[in-house]
């Protein structure tokens, strides 16, 4: 009997080691955005969907680590962020049609009550301490405010204005905060002073908020803004010139460009270990161990929106069309799971930026059928899909621009098995 029991293990073990990243069964096409778990166990999921006729968000809990997802509840349709003190409390900001706000439940994602207004985003550091910015104006040209929380949000105390108009200097307008613990922090900042001139930078307190101090900015377009310690941090960033991750270890004092393509989400258990995901491209999950020194890929098979994990072994990522992806092994021995022999080569995009149409240019290996999506930065497709069977050889197809609003978006060539992703930027003469 003691031999059946250690071979069994034996088996369970082996299995998990190799386990990488498997898919969780969720019953919903919806875009999942956003994952949090307050424990291996306890766990929830955000996302929306939409078609021609409706569009609604959608919450699902799992109580057993996602080996069943129930749906809960449905909130706005928009883009979220959550957060659970512990299993009935927690605290959601949506961005939808009625504007940026956050949102409460005490039932564990059932029922939510409005909270406030205007949030502009919020941040907490444990079960009790948290940070929330809001402006009630909705107007950038009046100060936002900075709220403080002790008791898990039971109450908020004011702590300061943060950004507005200044004669003689122009507008700040925050975007994000992040605080490591009670005393530092960091806000990132869009500033359009007079000229034209505007841009995007960080700001750093040291006493909790009272004062604040300027820092140095890693690029334009701060989507992403983690800090593990006091001086190592990262930020993704997303701009008509320079898009990728930066890194700091000064406190951002100074930031140095680790990886040069958009990163959609990142989770950090150490300033050595983390995992990105992409929203766009070949590479949807990527692991280091050396803070960003070297990247391995870990997902390849679709596009991540974000990244959750519990402790080193237990994570979960979302993505597309219901897509739960859980691994109890940190992602394992790093798979390429597109090994096909790329069938695109040379991929080329001009004018780039295009006020009007675009021209794709790429030489095919061999004769296939190559299916074209342009997506925004939300990951969202802006035109029905392109097919084109084509033969071997250079090809230049011309795609109509003309009716997107001005932005970033990408474009995914697909042949079979194979895709390589572009950006391009489009931008009105």
């Amino acid at each position: 009997m003691k031999k059946l029991l250690l071979f069994t293990a034996t088996i369970i073990i082996g299995l998990q080691s190799y386990s990488q990243w498997y898919s969780q069964s969720v019953n919903t096409n919806s875009s999942l955005k956003d994952v949090f778990f307050l424990n291996e166990d306890i766990g929830w999921v955000y996302g929306n969907y939409a078609d021609s006729t409706t569009a609604y968000g959608v919450i699902y809990k799992t109580t057993n680590g996602g080996s069943k997802w129930d749906s809960i509840s449905s909130p706005p349709y928009g883009s979220g962020k959550f957060y659970f003190i512990d299993s009935l409390t927690g605290w959601g900001h949506l961005i939808w049609s009625e504007g940026s706000q956050l949102f409460k439940t005490e039932d564990g994602g059932i029922n939510w009550q409005l909270f406030s207004l205007g949030t502009i985003d919020f941040d907490f550091i444990n079960e009790n301490e948290g940070f929330l910015l809001e402006n009630f104006y909705g107007n950038m040209s009046e100060p936002s405010c900075l709220y403080k929380t002790e008791n898990g949000g039971t109450n908020w105390q004011f702590v300061d204005s943060i950004g507005g108009y200044t004669p003689g200097s122009g507008t700040i307008t925050p975007s994000l905060i992040e605080f490591i613990n009670s005393d530092v922090g960091f806000v990132s900042y869009f500033w359009q002073g007079g000229g034209g001139f505007s841009g995007h930078s960080i700001m750093k307190t040291n006493d909790g908020g009272l004062s604040w101090m300027g820092a140095s900015s890693p690029n334009e377009g701060i989507k992403i803004l983690h800090f593990i310690t006091e001086d190592i941090g990262y930020s993704s960033c997303l701009g008509y010139n320079m898009t990728g991750l930066y890194k700091t270890t000064d406190g951002a004092e100074s930031w140095e460009n680790i990886y040069d393509e958009y990163v959609g989400s990142m989770f950090f258990l150490s300033p050595e270990e983390g995992w990105i995901g992409r929203p766009y491209g070949d590479e949807s999950v990527l692991y280091t161990n050396n803070g960003g020194s070297t990247w391995d890929t870990q997902y390849s098979d679709n596009s991540i929106f974000d990244i959750f994990f519990t402790d080193s072994l237990n994570g979960w990522a979302v993505g597309p069309n219901g897509l739960i992806l859980h691994t109890n092994n940190g992602g394992g021995t790093v798979t390429h799971l597109n090994e096909n022999k790329p069938n695109l080569e040379s991929l080329k995009i001009y004018p780039n930026p295009v006020s009007e149409s675009v021209t794709f240019e790429f030489i095919l290996e061999e004769q296939g059928t190559v299916i074209i999506d342009v997506y925004n930065t939300l990951g969202v497709k802006v035109a029905p899909p392109t097919y084109q069977a084509l033969s071997q050889g250079l090809h230049q197809l011309e795609w109509n621009a003309s009716y997107l609003n001005d932005g970033i978006y990408f474009c995914k060539f697909n042949i079979g098995k194979s895709s390589t992703t572009k950006r391009f930027i489009k931008k009105q003469q």
